[in-house]
């Protein structure tokens, strides 16, 4: 399968808006409107790991080479997805599948695409069209059904003993069949299975339980569709995170509460800047603002007995290394 036929069977003929393509280790974000250039923009880009965003930009917005989509300017999914790692030389955490075929076993219903990464399979699931979001509350309601349908899957491989990391965010990016992953020894991006199967949207929207309508979405901050990665700051040594922020983040996110407390064995560096790495790196996932990261970081050396490092260049570096990353 060509990166334009996998694009083409995820958003029809013709895209209901903007489709990131986005590459590594450039960091680079390309747009496209039609499918025309697409293959050979990815044989040009070869030599890089090519990924597309789970959702759509608006065809209003105008986004540059440095922005991607996100859960507050996502536009549109073609249904819904997950990536999953498989034990192998890349994979150094343990408790994963050792086999794809282990994996895909416990899938039900099984994906409509099954991509083989190289290391790990990235899983599609379809709807019948693509879901366009009408407005913010259906962008919202998007959010709530990706998180259902993967704290589903996280059940099952927890019942096998498998981790499965969070991958419900609507800036997901996955790669491009057709490609090249060039993590480790450089292996193509293929098409594994393929059922043909379609989720129906409306069915999967009567059974999401009303629980998963969590203070996570509901207690966000709206950001602007595009923005500077990095503003303004201010540091406080008395600085604490929105209270509700923190308690939903912590409740949706296991990694985020491990980070806080310093139990990442998982780690190789335990230090407290790694650590504020990834607790910068996880609320730029939440959609939190520059200024509740820093707060964030502050409180979190300060509850640790660590020095403060009151210094607007480390904050702003570690928080723009965190977007950057996003």
């Amino acid at each position: 399968m060509t990166p334009s036929e996998f694009l083409r069977l995820l958003w029809g003929d013709v895209p209901p808006g903007q489709a990131l393509v986005w590459r590594l280790p450039s960091k680079q974000s390309t747009w496209f409107r039609s499918w025309d250039n697409v293959d050979k923009f990815c044989a040009v880009h070869a030599k890089e790991d090519i990924y597309t965003g789970v959702s759509l930009m608006s065809r209003e917005t105008i986004p540059g080479a440095n922005f991607r989509t996100s859960n507050t300017n996502a536009a549109a999914i073609a249904g819904l997805w997950a990536d999953i790692d498989v034990a192998g030389p890349v994979h150094k955490k343990a408790n994963l599948p050792e086999e794809p075929e282990q994996a895909t076993a416990l899938l039900d219903p099984f994906p409509t695409l099954v991509i083989h990464s190289g290391h790990g399979l990235q899983c599609w699931w379809l709807f019948d069209k693509p879901w366009v979001f009408a407005d913010a509350a259906q962008r919202i309601s998007a959010q709530r059904l990706a998180q259902w349908w993967h704290r589903g899957l996280v059940a099952q491989f927890a019942r096998r003993g498998w981790t499965l990391d969070a991958t419900h965010d609507l800036a997901r990016v996955l790669r491009i069949p057709g490609t090249i992953n060039h993590k480790g020894m450089p292996v193509p991006v293929t098409v594994w299975e393929e059922s043909g199967k379609r989720l129906e949207l409306a069915s999967l929207q009567a059974i999401v339980p009303p629980a998963t309508q969590d203070a996570h979405f509901a207690t966000q901050t709206p950001r602007p569709a595009v923005e500077p990665l990095i503003g303004e700051i201010s540091l406080s040594p008395d600085a604490m995170p929105p209270l509700a922020l923190f308690e939903a983040l912590a409740a949706v996110s296991e990694k985020f509460m491990r980070s806080w407390l310093h139990q990442r064995p998982d780690m190789l560096d335990q230090s407290a800047s790694a650590y504020d790495m990834s607790l910068a790196s996880i609320a730029v996932q939440a959609e939190w603002r520059d200024q509740q990261i820093a707060d964030l970081l502050i409180a979190h050396r300060r509850e640790r007995g660590e020095g403060l490092k009151l210094r607007e260049d480390y904050y702003r570096r570690t928080i723009l290394k965190a977007r950057a990353a996003e």
